[in-house]
């Protein structure tokens, strides 16, 4: 099921244009990680961001963010989303390849999220369980949609899944 999930968000994923939120958190999250700086958008923790735009270190872009007018400009938000265009659509580079390889690792994510959540389920009630929760995972509009873009939904989600389970864990545990 989960192979079958993978399939359906990387298919509709290709050559699909870039959500308004992606543009921001990409550009920033190539910056966090090539120069370790977290100037562009420091309202969202980095480490999603950072997630999807590692795979853009291997690809050698052609930017030079550091050296654009946005980048020492006071508004936050203005800078985030000018990092975002210039580095997407204005200094030559393939926007399609960039948002490709930057959504894989959330999807991956999401992947990983479904796993979990059924070992999880698996392990407390059996199964048949585990697999019925699963499949509707799997089929949720919701994971499908959401799980293919760099953004932070799915990762806040499953961030949030961990810490349920852990507090679980601990407090049953006393």
């Amino acid at each position: 099921m989960l192979m079958g999930m993978f399939g359906l968000m990387l298919g509709s994923s290709w050559n699909d244009s870039a959500t308004f939120d992606e543009v921001a958190h990409i550009g920033a999250g190539y910056t966090y990680l090539k120069y370790q700086d977290g100037r562009l958008n420091p309202e969202h923790p980095p480490l999603l961001k950072s997630l999807a735009a590692s795979p853009l270190l291997f690809l050698g872009l052609k930017e030079n963010i550091t050296a654009q007018p946005f980048w020492t400009i006071e508004n936050v938000n203005d800078r985030q989303w000018a990092a975002g265009n210039y580095l997407l659509y204005e200094a030559g580079n393939d926007a399609d390849e960039i948002l490709f390889w930057s959504r894989l690792p959330m999807i991956l994510l999401t992947i990983l999220f479904g796993w979990v959540l059924f070992l999880w389920v698996k392990r407390r009630y059996g199964a048949g369980t585990g697999l019925l929760t699963l499949f509707f995972f799997v089929v949720s509009p919701t994971f499908l949609a959401h799980g293919r873009y760099v953004t932070t939904d799915v990762g806040a989600a499953l961030g949030f899944f961990l810490g349920i389970i852990f507090f679980l864990r601990s407090s049953l545990s006393i």
